[in-house]
């Protein structure tokens, strides 16, 4: 196998399903569990699928140049959109008249490392190596408001409350940011990693938060009463 070639591996009870696929970068199931979406170094995204009868791969979108560092999927499961390094996320459509073809998509000086929905939709939350987090109308895909989120280190993940009162974001500095959704402003600061936090989680809860170091280490981290909806 060529050393740039990466191995997907589907676990579905006592079988597991190989796929050879140039590079995956991001994996992410969709809502009802049916189907797997991959973003690779190829700059494509494949959507598999994935029950007891087939694991199979039923389309290949390609319109980015870079590779992919992440994909949000809608709670529907009808769009996803897809955070590449060329400056680009697009967001595809699933479902529908015209299944995997491009919807829309946000440009930017950058290389974009995450995109998340908000949990209405009604937004797209992205960050990258401008070291700002960009808040996204996710109907006509323009910009609302740019919030510099780091002095000097890329943003490199980002997650939100289930309530949509703050979001948690992690960056190249090692550090792990808890901010108000509406007043753009970072509450919290907490720095445990040796190196970059390479993901990071809030708990269905919201009590809690989880990052992961691209050291191998990963921190839990306790949410400040105050911080989500009363």
């Amino acid at each position: 196998m060529h050393p740039d070639e990466a191995i997907e591996q589907i676990v579905h009870k006592e079988k597991i399903c190989s796929f050879i696929i140039n590079g995956v970068t991001a994996v992410t199931p969709t809502n009802d569990g049916r189907r797997l979406l991959t973003g690779g170094a190829d700059g494509k995204v494949r959507v598999w699928a994935v029950s007891k009868a087939q694991q199979v791969m039923v389309a290949s979108m390609q319109e980015h140049k870079g590779p992919i560092f992440s994909i949000a999927i809608r709670a529907n499961d009808s769009e996803c959109v897809s955070a590449s390094a060329d400056g680009s996320c697009i967001v595809w459509a699933l479902a529908g008249l015209t299944p995997y073809t491009r919807v829309g998509v946000l440009f930017a000086p950058q290389f974009f490392k995450c995109a998340v929905y908000l949990p209405d939709e009604s937004q797209i939350l992205t960050c990258g190596t401008d070291r700002k987090v960009t808040y996204w109308d996710s109907t006509d895909f323009s910009q609302i408001r740019v919030v510099d989120a780091s002095e000097e280190a890329e943003m490199t993940s980002l997650h939100i409350s289930g309530d949509g009162t703050f979001f948690a974001s992690g960056s190249a500095d090692r550090r792990v940011k808890l901010w108000s959704y509406d007043e753009g402003v970072a509450y919290c600061v907490g720095n445990a990693h040796s190196s970059a936090v390479a993901a990071i989680k809030i708990s269905p809860d919201e009590q809690t938060v989880v990052s992961v170091g691209r050291e191998g280490g990963i921190n839990i981290w306790r949410v400040p009463e105050g911080m989500g909806a009363a």
